[in-house]
């Protein structure tokens, strides 16, 4: 059986985080960079690989808080499956349940 989803499983935490951060891994390996831009030669073939393609687009800050493995239990693979990833980092932000780092908190 081929598992694509973490809630198909009782998966430790911490294999979930390594599993982002593989995958954030993966997404900026499937880009090169020309000119300062993102290229890519042709779209992945797989609906997964285009899923883990937008953790590449992600704001900075969530992308550090996936490396560090700190991210919410509901920032996952079904995740970026379900949803279509605004390229508007504030939109981004809400989409998933993200604070925006640019505002005080007290």
């Amino acid at each position: 059986m081929f598992i694509t989803s973490f809630a198909e499983i009782s998966v430790p935490w911490h294999l979930r985080a390594q599993w982002n951060t593989a995958s954030l891994r993966k997404a900026h390996a499937m880009l090169k960079m020309e000119r300062g831009l993102p290229t890519m030669a042709a779209a992945p073939s797989s609906y997964d690989d285009r899923a883990i393609l937008q953790l590449a687009l992600l704001t900075p800050d969530i992308q550090q808080i996936i490396l560090a493995g700190r991210q919410p239990s509901h920032v996952n693979f079904d995740a970026f499956r379900k949803i279509g990833l605004p390229l508007i980092w504030a939109e981004q932000r809400k989409a998933l349940r993200f604070k925006d780092p640019s505002i005080p908190r007290n």
